[in-house]
């Protein structure tokens, strides 16, 4: 079993706040119950990855595979799978397995009681060479997420090489879309949507793309805690302002 990072989550602790110039968090309360983790780690061509997890109590847990990025940063859209079972020797024990691409949406739920399981990812020869990816794991009882659904303005600048991230809030399940609606710059800047690093550091990539204004990224989502990020894509000479609309749940 390989080494990954680990960061753990007691949601009703939640560290909002993630980026690297400016961070913005739109304030929402919240009762939630379940542990959220979020884990990290490299991945190779058709090597399997698994880690372990232990819940306390009786519930229920569901997987979903964030995404990857390569060495340059660029989101990678290859298909994975990913397995939910019992540690077995030097690997994972599998009674769950579900063909996974990057999403937001969980690709993989079971019932658990306390104990220890494992999740086990695999790729599935798509891709070329090493990966670093982002898994979040839900368990025990469901997440009660409060707060308004609707649409959000984030407004800020960006130096060169700077970034600006806000986090956000889905409150059920369904489709957010985060659209550039404008920015200064008259070249393309990146725009990438994801979850929240829980240390606070950085926004897990699902998809990012070059941007110009009234581009977007729309796609479907569990409720929970997510990000979007604008950063310098490479072409700055100057400070930049911009404005994204999020519209989510």
């Amino acid at each position: 079993m390989k080494l990954v990072r680990l960061l753990p989550l007691l949601l009703v602790l939640c560290a909002p706040a993630c980026g690297d110039d400016t961070t913005s968090t739109a304030p929402s309360p919240t009762i939630p119950t379940a542990v959220m983790n979020v884990y990290t780690g490299t991945l190779s061509p058709k090597t399997p990855f698994f880690y372990a997890f232990s819940p306390t109590d009786s519930g229920s847990v569901s997987v979903t595979y964030i995404g990857a990025v390569d060495s340059t940063g660029a989101t990678v859209d290859a298909a994975v799978t990913i397995g939910l079972g019992i540690p077995k020797g030097t690997g994972c024990g599998t009674t769950q397995k579900a063909t996974a691409t990057p999403g937001l949406n969980a690709q993989l739920k079971g019932p658990v009681s306390a104990g220890t399981y494992c999740i086990d990812i695999v790729d599935n020869g798509g891709l070329s060479s090493d990966v670093t990816f982002t898994v979040r794991l839900v368990y025990s009882v469901d997440p009660i997420v409060q707060g308004s659904a609707g649409t959000e303005t984030f407004s800020s600048t960006m130096t060169v090489g700077g970034a600006a991230t806000r986090t956000f809030r889905a409150t059920a399940n369904g489709s957010v879309s985060v659209k550039l609606e404008g920015v200064s710059s008259a070249v393309p800047v990146g725009l990438g949507h994801g979850i929240p690093g829980i240390d606070g550091l950085g926004c897990f990539f699902t998809k990012a793309i070059r941007a110009n204004a009234g581009d977007q990224i729309s796609m479907g989502a569990d409720a929970g805690i997510y990000c979007v990020k604008v950063y310098d894509a490479g072409n700055l000479t100057t400070t930049s302002s911009f404005s994204v609309e999020i519209v989510h749940p």
